[in-house]
């Protein structure tokens, strides 16, 4: 139980992290364009 629970938040965190460097790029695109 304790390790499907485990799992579970190692598995939200994994995916949080994938999605920051989607975001920086983004964040990086605008800022390039902007100026």
């Amino acid at each position: 139980h304790s390790n499907s629970i485990e799992f579970s938040l190692n598995n939200k965190r994994y995916k949080f992290e994938a999605d920051i460097p989607e975001e920086l790029k983004n964040v990086l695109d605008k800022l390039k364009k902007s100026t």
